[in-house]
């Protein structure tokens, strides 16, 4: 037999025998329902649901379940934070130095109230958020410049004898 047939004949064995090993590992494939109803149909869909977020001072638009993944990063960026400012001041006072970097503040994060099915909604409900509160905010600004205001130009006159008297 020549080198080449016997090459080609290991070969196709070799094909055929691990064509049979794997072909015996493999678990049976699942047989769909017969109704033809697969789980993925049957199950709801699970949308994601948005919500308004105040972290800090800062309003903001994310996905709810995104919302604990924020705090529990805003948790540990405060940890390390406050953690560097108190190695800092122990240094400092040490050394005899005076410190005077403010202590780190915990940025709080909050879901406001109501939850919106898309992020456009969610992005609408802030923008009409925002606007409202400017408006107050002018209507405040209005009311709180009238109430200094007087009339007559402001001078009151006393009546004669009450207050200082002049030229005596």
């Amino acid at each position: 037999m020549s080198v080449v047939i016997r090459t080609a004949l290991v070969f196709v064995l070799g094909l055929s025998a691990s064509a049979t090993l794997s072909a015996q590992n493999h678990p049976p494939i699942a047989k769909p329902a017969a109704a033809g109803k697969s789980e993925k149909q049957d199950a709801p869909k699970h949308q994601e649901m948005f919500v308004i977020v105040k972290v800090g001072e800062h309003r903001q638009v994310m996905a709810k379940s995104a919302v604990d993944t924020l705090k529990k990063q805003k948790a540990e960026q405060f940890e390390k934070a406050h953690s560097a400012w108190e190695t800092e001041k122990k240094a400092a006072e040490g050394g005899g130095k005076k410190f005077d970097k403010h202590e780190p503040v915990a940025e709080t994060v909050q879901a406001l109230d109501g939850e919106f099915p898309s992020q456009a909604a969610a992005d609408e409900a802030l923008a009409k958020m925002i606007a409202e509160e400017k408006k107050a905010e002018e209507a405040k600004k209005k009311t709180a410049g009238e109430g200094h205001r007087r009339e007559g130009g402001g001078h009151t006159e006393q009546p004669q004898g009450a207050g200082h008297k002049r030229g005596r």
